[in-house]
């Protein structure tokens, strides 16, 4: 009978497909996005409701991701992850058996407890699985091939865009065909008793929550994802002004984009040997602050593809870059809880997106707004660039752990 072991092919194929579902939570319908706008033209503010189709799942992921995080403390990692996977397909697919407004909304929001379900159990096990240099390679692989799902999901979506706009929630169900593997192929890893887990070893004291030291990860894990959901949100509307682009094109554009994230999210741990913390956020946001400019100034499809490209390689430096950082700096005895507050900046972020961008975008038009946010990337890369020279110390991701 088959062994669950970290070091199996099978364990780590399940661990990164299974995190792939995390992103074609949003990136999925977003091609879908005009088509469901004309589908609805008669209800009233249904341009903010067809973008909340999109985001409102990052709304209950905020909202249950720090529950999530309790519970893969205190009750294990692999309980939470199968059964937030069957209830990702079940919620996530609503939409094509659902041609109401209200009904559709109540679906993605369950899909967003699911989500933070899904994140952060499978997050945390990829930690407690691997050490050190190990643990940022396969972080790296993480995001990688998150992002690889996004581009697959994504281009899928546009494709049945093209045929209703309900038919990409079939894609969800997917999450069926995972879920034997969560169930067969991972391992409930041995922890410490939490009383034991929760004493410093060298003086017996008590270990704390750190979040003056997590802080600046969950904010910039904020304002990272508030910038990328944009692109994803605004995209297939300025194809379609700009160039006459199709949901099909729209949904190559957005996935193309994540697509150029997989290098560097590949590469992260070679990255992550010669670079600071410091310098591998700066780079990531300067791609974002030269990226979205181009994006926002194109005139034809592949100036704006081009920009989101430029966008999507920072995009595959900062998510690994966030989620090795919060390794180095979380005690074990929290780790699921410092991953649900991560999960909960970055669908926060995803969440409020359109509250801010939209504003901009009706004050100075969508390609003006990606002009103003990357103006802001610019800004947010100069500080940390200012941080790294005046720290003390430059911060090293990987903690001295063996591998």
């Amino acid at each position: 009978m088959f062994q669950a072991h970290p070091e199996r092919q099978l364990t780590k194929i399940t661990l990164l497909v299974v995190s792939s579902l995390t992103v074609m939570a949003s990136a999925t319908i977003a091609p879908a996005l005009p088509a469901m706008h004309a589908a609805f033209s008669d209800l009233p503010n249904v341009d903010l409701l067809v973008r909340l189709v999109l985001t409102i799942p990052g709304l209950f992921i905020v909202l249950g991701a720090p529950a999530a995080g309790f519970i893969v403390d205190s009750y294990g990692r692999k309980r939470l992850l199968v059964v937030s996977t069957f209830l990702y397909a079940i919620t996530g697919s609503a939409g094509y058996f659902f041609d109401s407004m209200t009904a559709i909304l109540i679906g993605r929001a369950l899909l967003g407890i699911a989500v933070a379900g899904v994140m952060i159990s499978v997050t945390t096990l990829i930690a407690d699985y691997y050490q050190g240099e190990a643990r940022a390679r396969f972080l790296g692989r993480q995001a990688a091939f998150m992002n690889f799902g996004g581009v697959l999901f994504t281009a899928a979506g546009g494709f049945l865009a093209d045929v209703t706009w309900q038919t990409p929630f079939l894609i969800y169900l997917v999450a069926f065909v995972i879920l034997p593997f969560t169930v067969i192929a991972l391992l409930e890893p041995k922890r410490q008793e939490p009383e034991a887990a929760a004493l410093d070893s060298e003086n017996g004291s008590k270990v704390t929550f750190p979040i003056g030291q997590l802080l600046p990860i969950y904010i910039t894990a904020l304002v990272l994802l508030t910038a990328f959901i944009m692109m994803i949100i605004q995209l297939p509307f300025l194809l379609g002004a700009v160039a006459g682009a199709s949901a099909t094109q729209s949904g190559l554009a957005i996935s193309g984009a994540i697509l150029f994230s997989i290098p560097p999210s590949l590469m992260f741990a070679r990255i992550n040997k010669r670079l600071s913390m410091f310098t591998i956020v700066t780079v990531g946001f300067v791609l974002f602050g030269i990226g979205y400019p181009i994006i926002g100034l194109g005139t034809g499809f592949l100036q704006i593809f081009g920009g989101a490209a430029i966008a999507g390689i920072g995009l595959g430096l900062l998510m690994p870059t966030l989620n090795v950082w919060l390794v180095a700096r979380a005690p074990e005895v929290f780790r699921g809880r410092a991953f649900g507050l991560l999960t909960t900046s970055v669908f926060f972020g995803q969440f409020i997106s359109p509250f801010i961008t939209e504003p901009i975008s009706s004050q100075v038009g969508i390609g003006g707004s990606f002009v103003v946010v990357g103006a802001v990337m610019l800004a947010v890369a100069a500080a940390f660039f200012v941080g790294g020279r005046i720290s003390s110390e430059a911060e090293t991701l990987v903690p001295s752990e063996p591998v």
